[in-house]
């Protein structure tokens, strides 16, 4: 514990506001860069019944700001660009807005790295049929004596679950946040006598 003249203790508290400031919002504005890269690796992003990465658009949209000079104006945000992030935090039902049918594309519809090679209407010799189990999908017919390809099942909505579990990673871990602001105080604390 540092002891100071009534001069030292006056130029300290002089110096305090801006010390812990400095020593809060970089310890928090790292956890929050740290917190959105974890996010992601979760198992939620590795198909089956999470999100698959096919693109990062998704990731990439998501990004921190930190704004402010003291701590009576400063404050951060974790915010995201992307407008389906909502719904793969939160679940909800997807109906199509200028179509009959939403296209959910097949394998046969996607490059090897998952990108789309375009839409229903991008592809030549195409028909409707119903699957034995109901479902209207558009066929390419690859010619005579071959079988057609299945490219895109016509859903007139889709129902995804929540998936993506930004909000239950951010509550789990408060109790890292606030340890951080308490180690931000102690240092800047210690720091007032030097």
């Amino acid at each position: 514990m540092a002891t100071f003249t009534p001069d030292e203790f006056r130029a300290a508290m002089e110096k305090a506001p801006k010390r812990l400031f400095d020593e809060v919002t970089t310890r928090l504005t790292k956890r929050a860069r740290e917190f959105v890269q974890r996010v992601f690796p979760r198992a939620r992003l590795s198909g089956g019944e999470g999100l698959k990465n096919r693109t990062g658009a998704l990731r990439r949209s998501f990004n921190v700001t930190s704004k402010g000079g003291d701590l009576n104006s400063w404050h951060m945000a974790e915010f995201t660009t992307s407008p389906y992030a909502k719904i793969h935090e939160h679940g909800g039902t997807i109906r199509p807005k200028s179509a009959k049918y939403l296209a959910i594309p097949l394998a046969a519809a996607k490059a090897k790295s998952g990108d789309l090679r375009g839409g229903p209407r991008s592809f030549t010799n195409t028909f409707f049929a119903k699957s034995k189990a109901g479902n209207l999908i558009l066929f390419q017919n690859q010619g005579k004596g071959k079988k057609p390809l299945p490219l895109f099942v016509m859903k007139k909505q889709v129902t995804l679950k929540p998936r993506l579990g930004f909000f239950e990673e951010w509550t789990s871990n408060q109790k890292k946040r606030i340890s951080d602001i308490a180690k931000g105080i102690d240092v800047a604390l210690d720091g007032l006598g030097s």
